[in-house]
């Protein structure tokens, strides 16, 4: 049970954090479609943005009531670190 609740945080971690790279991307998106004129692109985008930023926030939530509850079992806060790394291109 202790694994689980343990994988179940570091997966949530690991989509917060593809999300934020993600969010970063489409956001140097939205300025490119934005300076070269294109409307629908940059509304498009803004969507896919908005989109993201809602799921961001929900799982956010999500990881930090998981923590409060393994908190709450007496659990001390552990789990993996995952290093944040520079995203290339």
């Amino acid at each position: 049970e202790e694994l689980r609740a343990d994988l179940l945080k570091v997966l949530v971690r690991l989509r917060l954090d593809r999300l934020r790279e993600r969010s970063v991307q489409v956001k140097f998106l939205i300025d490119e479609a934005s300076q070269s004129g294109d409307r629908e692109d940059t509304r498009d985008l803004y969507a896919l943005n908005n989109q993201m930023l809602r799921d961001l926030s929900h799982l956010q939530t999500t990881y930090y009531q998981l923590s409060r509850v393994l908190a709450s079992q007496g659990r001390a806060e552990q789990g993996v670190k995952i290093r944040q790394t520079a995203v290339g291109g």
